[in-house]
């Protein structure tokens, strides 16, 4: 088929069902269809093992002051809960500490970490 202007119209194949399954018949179109699906942008490429290793070793130096300070007996601040005191510390990092209105459980040294408590 072709169009006023003498140039052939784009012929498009057009899923229909059909008993059975789908089948497709060729239809004339004006204009081509635009695709329902945008391409996504492609993800910046991962950081390589230099730029992690200095996060890391910065991470490390963090944690090893934290253990440092975090004894029992030590005192710590809570947004919420205010000032509290640090009651037991476990070997598997779990911290308890003890705020005016009951013990809470933390883990060590994320809790420091996150932001959740500081010295």
């Amino acid at each position: 088929m072709k169009k006023p202007d003498g140039k052939k119209a784009p012929v498009v194949g057009v899923p229909v069902r059909v008993p059975g399954g789908l089948s497709y018949k060729s239809v004339v179109r004006d204009q081509p269809e635009t695709p329902a699906v945008k391409e996504t942008p492609k993800a910046a490429p991962s950081p390589s093992k230099t730029t992690t290793q200095p996060m890391v070793d910065d991470r490390a130096k963090r944690v090893a002051a934290l253990r440092e300070k975090a004894r029992p007996g030590a005192e710590v601040r809570h947004k919420k809960f205010g000032t509290g005191t640090i009651s037991m510390i476990d070997e598997k990092g779990h911290l308890r500490v003890r705020f005016s209105e009951g013990e809470k459980n933390f883990v060590f040294p994320d809790a420091f970490l996150n932001g959740f408590l500081s010295f």
